[in-house]
């Protein structure tokens, strides 16, 4: 039987590792990434993101699509980024767009969250089984464009909200 001051140091004990732990792991998680944000945001500020991510971006190329992800600055500012999400890609780590638009996300799941798609094309249905193609939403802010193959998100494109093909 413990004494009543072995009992509490017991207690003190167990009462510091749970907060030490939860601070670790407060310390440690991964911060939310939106990609969707950086879209006409200045070079600068997006690779200070990216960093602060644990994304590791050419700052000179602000490209990587062999890592999955490929940037293009016009005047300073972001106005496009690819993601890839197969196995095309030779790079490690896997880029999300944000917490719904992951690496092997099924489009039902995008359309769920972001709702029907402004444009779709390629032959995609979506009300049913998606066999291929691609769908779109344009927001004022971004334009959010899925390529699909077998119901599954395969690469993603966020551009400026202005973007039409030939701009």
């Amino acid at each position: 039987m413990l004494s009543c001051y072995e009992e509490k140091t017991t207690k003190m004990k167990y009462f510091t590792l749970i907060i030490l732990s939860l601070l670790l792991t407060g310390c440690h998680a991964q911060k939310e990434i939106d990609l969707k944000a950086l879209i006409g945001d200045s070079k600068e500020h997006a690779l200070e993101q990216f960093e602060n991510w644990g994304m590791k971006i050419s700052p000179d190329e602000m490209t990587g699509y062999e890592d999955g992800i490929q940037i293009e600055v016009e005047n300073g500012k972001v106005s496009t980024i690819w993601i890839e999400f197969t196995d095309r890609r030779t790079g490690s780590f896997p880029f999300q767009v944000d917490n719904v638009v992951t690496p092997s996300v099924l489009i039902q799941k995008v359309i769920d969250a972001y709702g029907e798609p402004d444009v779709t094309g390629g032959g995609t249905e979506t009300g049913g089984v998606n066999l291929g193609g691609w769908m779109k939403w344009v927001t004022k802010s971004y334009q959010l464009h899925c390529e699909i193959i077998n119901s599954k998100v395969v690469m993603v494109t966020l551009m400026k909200p202005d973007w039409y093909p030939g701009k």
